[in-house]
């Protein structure tokens, strides 16, 4: 999915955001039991700008050029399919897909995204905790509006150090294409 020769520009550009990404996210960690989270752009040109704070999870997904097996989710791809502007996907607790086992590995357990269908691209804004947390899903339930504040505070403040029209900062992948293709039956 990856080639790991092409995407050196953006993972580095991935490791020199790290504090600022750090700082936006902290108010949110602070408030509710949220580990790590991942920001997703894809672009209809296979273009893909991720923002992964744990770059342990992202270098070994760079390593295996972002096996195509490890970041597919059938239910997920039937939201972003049938998103007109904007949905939530609540994300089963021990789901057997293969993204849900990859993120095993690293202790995480996501618990919702938020998708945006823009013309040019889909956006996923996903929030994990770790495995031994069970409220996650229930805190987003009770507080929707929370994660709505941050996920609009995030891009606002996201904006001040991102150059979306810089293509060094974009990996290069085939996942929008299996995001927009019909799922399976």
């Amino acid at each position: 999915m990856y080639q790991k020769e092409n995407n050196t520009k953006a993972c580095q550009f991935n490791i020199a955001i790290k504090n600022q990404v750090a700082n936006i996210v902290e108010p949110l960690e602070k408030l509710l039991p949220i580990t790590n989270f991942s920001y997703l752009r894809f672009y209809d040109d296979n273009k893909l700008l991720h923002i992964q704070p744990n770059h342990e999870l992202l270098e070994t997904l760079l390593q295996s050029n972002y096996n195509d097996q490890g970041l597919k989710n059938e239910k997920l791809r039937k939201v972003v399919q049938d998103t007109v502007t904007e949905s939530q996907f609540i994300w089963p607790s021990n789901s057997p897909d293969d993204l849900s086992r990859f993120l095993y590995k690293f202790g995480l357990n996501n618990t919702m995204s938020i998708i945006t269908k823009k013309d040019s691209y889909i956006e996923s804004l996903t929030f994990s905790n770790s495995l031994d947390e069970n409220s996650g899903i229930e805190l987003y339930v009770k507080h929707k509006d929370v994660y709505k504040h941050f996920y609009h505070y995030f891009l606002n403040r996201l904006e001040d150090f991102v150059d979306f029209s810089d293509k060094d900062i974009y990996f290069q992948t085939t996942l929008n294409e299996y995001y927009k293709r019909e799922p399976s039956s």
